[in-house]
């Protein structure tokens, strides 16, 4: 994974001797460790890079996790207590007068061990460095992430033949997460959003007893995690005849995804992606109903970095993998949402997400 460190340095806005990556307990497991190293599997609690200028980089792990870093090429260090990682700092980072730290992944308690081991070093937030390296995906990164979208797509196309009148919210999601394990995915890469109903106007739902009735919405957004890299995406269907109002906030969604799609190539910016999708929403009966950003990256995290908003500038580079995610709500009423996880590329957009879209599905 040396490619991967020499350019996390490359995108420095100024210069470090080396970069200090500390895993504390989870949640506070900073992913960029796995990118950095490769490791598949393994939690690596209190676990540690050091990066260098030019590639080089030296892992410490504890014994617990020895045999999970074994494999990889490594430049492996077992260090058995918290209190000696120190002695290891003192003497692997003698010399470095300014470190980098990734500033929004680190706890106060890995910065203290390494202001305490040295205290006249210079830390400097490279998070910005970090997160640019990370958004760009080489092709192993993206065939991982292609694998857990076609574990989605599958369990997308599954969901009407299950999917029936009375079943409750968190039936539906555990039945998603059955299916997304028994077609490969380690685990679901978040909590599974399954709401019926008006509770499909709240975008951030999860899932509770309401019973599907005849004339709802049902909608699920759920993720799978293959190996470290997750898809994110999101399906509306609807019980029985949808009203006239449902099919046209389903196809106003459709198409403000269309548009957002097509502009997923390099030398777009972001913002311009989500003003469009916007317009497009603003423009019809359901102004002011859009209510969230386009879209976000996606990779070793559901929320990866990068964000689709009118308000952030993200220049669109090639292997970059976002969701595109328009979404109508109306609260009392339902929501619709449409996700799907598209690569930029330099010509058209690659979408990896394949599950039918084009109408909306009864059930």
């Amino acid at each position: 994974m040396r490619h991967r460190v020499e350019r996390i340095f490359e995108n420095l806005d100024e210069d470090v001797d080396a970069i200090y990556i500390r895993n504390s307990t989870e949640p506070i497991i900073d992913k960029t460790f796995f990118y950095v190293t490769g490791i598949r599997s393994g939690l690596f609690e209190s676990s540690t890079v050091l990066m260098f200028p030019g590639g080089d980089m030296e892992v410490i792990v504890p014994p617990l996790e020895e045999t999970s870093a074994k494999g990889y090429g490594l430049d492996l260090t077992v260090v058995p207590r918290r209190a000696e990682i120190g002695e290891h700092l003192q003497i692997m980072l003698k010399g470095c007068e300014r470190i980098g730290i990734n500033s929004p992944e680190v706890s106060y308690a890995a910065v203290m061990d390494l202001q305490k081991a040295l205290p006249k070093t210079k830390l400097v937030d490279v998070s910005k460095a970090v997160m640019q390296a990370r958004l760009v995906k080489d092709e192993t990164e993206i065939e991982q992430i292609r694998k857990a979208c076609r574990i989605v797509s599958k369990v997308a196309r599954k969901i009407p033949e299950f999917l029936d009148q009375g079943m409750r919210e968190t039936d539906v999601a555990a039945e998603i997460n059955h299916r997304m394990q028994l077609y490969g995915a380690l685990e679901p890469s978040f909590t599974t959003i399954s709401s019926f109903g008006k509770n499909s106007a709240e975008p951030h739902y999860t899932a509770g007893n309401k019973k599907l009735k005849q004339g709802q919405f049902a909608l699920f957004d759920y993720g799978a995690r293959v190996g470290r890299y997750v898809s994110d995406m999101t399906r509306t269907f609807v019980c029985g005849k949808p009203e006239p109002k449902m099919k046209r906030m389903y196809d106003v969604v459709l198409e403000a995804q269309r548009i957002g799609i097509d502009m997923m190539v390099e030398g777009s910016n972001g913002k311009d992606v989500h003003k469009a999708v916007e317009d497009h929403i603003n423009a019809t009966e359901f102004k002011g109903r859009f209510i969230h950003s386009t879209g976000h990256s996606i990779g070793l995290s559901v929320h990866d970095g990068g964000v689709i908003h009118s308000l952030i500038d993200q220049p669109l580079k090639d292997g970059m993998i976002f969701t595109v995610e328009p979404g109508v709500y109306l609260p009392g009423y339902g929501g619709v949402r449409i996700e799907d996880n598209v690569v930029v590329r330099k010509g058209k957009p690659e979408i990896l997400t394949p599950a039918p879209r084009s109408k909306l599905i009864s059930v």
